[in-house]
């Protein structure tokens, strides 16, 4: 099995590039999802403050690498060739990761009036209300190691002043030569 994992800061892309790998029929795990998951079974609730808190606990509790544990508790026993992980955040994450299985990192990079806009308009329940709550995020993100990992991903993709569909088109593209062993 090969991990296709995707980085990038809030906004940037990561599920919408995951949820088009989810389209061509691959397996797709999201590390924010995990966190919210586990965050509301210990809260009760998964506003962002709350999500945010959790992911900053289990990282001091069990150590910087405590979110891709619990992606590789639920991936382990799957047999798929190609999984994707969508929002790696630290590279101890990434090398977490590593130990177990082949990776391809890809970096999704979008300009911060892009990401903002972005998230003001998708609604999670644990998204920005405002510019400072963005920078907070985009601050405690960057805190996790996110820099690094962006700066060491295999592959960049631009996601900035481009349509869905073209984006989607590229992506699909980037996919298919990944799962060709072109890349």
């Amino acid at each position: 099995m090969k991990l296709i994992c995707i980085t990038g800061t809030p906004g940037s892309g990561k599920s919408f590039m995951a949820s088009v790998a989810e389209e061509m029929g691959l397996k797709v795990i999201a590390m924010g999802d995990i966190v919210r998951e586990e965050a509301f079974k210990k809260y009760g609730k998964k506003d962002k403050d709350t999500v945010g808190k959790y992911a900053e606990e289990i990282r001091r509790i069990y150590g910087e690498g405590a979110v891709a544990k619990l992606v590789i508790d639920r991936i382990r026993n799957l047999k798929d060739d190609y999984i994707v992980i969508d929002g790696v955040r630290s590279p101890h994450e990434v090398s977490m990761f590593k130990k177990y299985y082949e990776i391809i990192l890809i970096g999704v990079i979008a300009s911060r009036e892009t990401r903002y806009l972005r998230i003001r308009s998708r609604g999670r329940v644990d998204d920005i209300s405002s510019i400072d709550d963005f920078i907070q995020r985009e601050e405690r993100e960057i805190g996790f190691g996110l820099d690094d990992v962006l700066h060491n991903s295999d592959i960049y993709f631009f996601n900035d002043d481009i349509d869905k569909e073209t984006a989607k088109e590229y992506i699909r593209r980037l996919f298919k030569l990944i799962l060709d062993g072109s890349i």
